[in-house]
């Protein structure tokens, strides 16, 4: 009897005992503010940006995209193909940058100036790219689940399409 009480007394006192926290487990109660470099980093990724890629298909991918300070995007892309045909199309959405994380989000195409909304419930429409470098005159990132490349340079508000070679 007298073992019992003495093992039920240890059982006890290991249940008050005090765990030692995980430092690495503990989070803010608040988000944190931004660091000064990644507020400057989604000011640098604003206004007009051109990107001019081959394609695995033997063509060509040209593009235009456009970023506000609202959080919305206008892509406005022209694609050659192999036998030298085109095909424009454009396309408007939202995105931001988490970390070195830039995200789009599709909404819609655009076509004759009419916008033709987007099923948001398609994940299909929803992108992720990892940012690789970008500095005020070039950006180069890389989608996360396709593995496509980019790069885009800054270009004046009024460059078009039409002014590429």
């Amino acid at each position: 009897m007298k073992n019992l009480a003495i093992t039920l007394v240890f059982v006890s006192l290991a249940g008050c005992s005090v765990v030692p926290k995980d430092e690495s487990n503990l989070v803010t109660e608040a988000k944190p503010g931004l660091p000064e470099t990644k507020v400057e980093q989604r000011l640098m990724m604003l206004g007009k940006w051109y990107g001019d890629l081959p394609t695995k298909e033997g063509g060509r991918k040209q593009w235009t995209i456009e970023r506000s300070t609202d959080g919305t995007y206008r892509i406005d892309f022209l694609i050659t193909k192999h036998d030298g045909t085109t095909q424009q199309s454009s396309e408007a959405g939202h995105w931001g940058v988490a970390g070195d994380i830039y995200f789009s989000m599709y909404r819609g195409a655009i076509d004759n100036g009419q916008f033709y909304p987007s099923n948001p419930s398609d994940p299909y429409n929803y992108d992720a790219y990892n940012i690789i470098r970008l500095t005020k005159e070039s950006f180069e990132y890389q989608n996360i689940d396709s593995g496509n490349k980019y790069t885009v340079k800054k270009v004046s508000t009024n460059f078009t399409l039409d002014d590429s070679e």
